[in-house]
């Protein structure tokens, strides 16, 4: 489960009103869910669910509005990897992948050689 918690405090900062005074504003945050035996399909289907869920979350602060997107690179033992470091290396190229494509989808990790 992800969880986005955003404190009064932290809205109130200098930190965060100088970061949302800038006309264009790109935050990234990298994290890896691991999902016990599911499958390609399965993990591609809950990676593309997550980044629905969060394009309808509206977050306003000072009158400003703001959206989240999600970028994802989706990989799965034993089809792109042999072991568990193998296969976070071919998500993170997959995810790399999305980033060149323009960002907000879902990429599955190519075949492992």
């Amino acid at each position: 489960m992800l969880r986005l918690i955003l404190s009064r405090d932290f809205l109130s900062s200098p930190i965060f009103r100088n970061i949302f005074k800038r006309k264009k504003f790109v935050m990234g945050e990298e994290f890896l869910i691991i999902l016990p035996n599911a499958t390609l399909e399965s993990s591609k289907k809950r990676a593309e669910e997550l980044r629905n869920g969060v394009k309808d979350l509206h977050i306003n602060h000072e009158e400003r509005d703001f959206r989240i997107t999600i970028s994802a690179g989706v990989a799965v033992l034993p089809k792109h990897g042999n072991s568990i470091s193998e296969v976070v290396r071919q998500s993170d190229r997959a995810l790399y992948q999305v980033k060149a494509l323009g960002r907000d989808q879902v990429v599955i990790a190519q075949h492992y050689a």
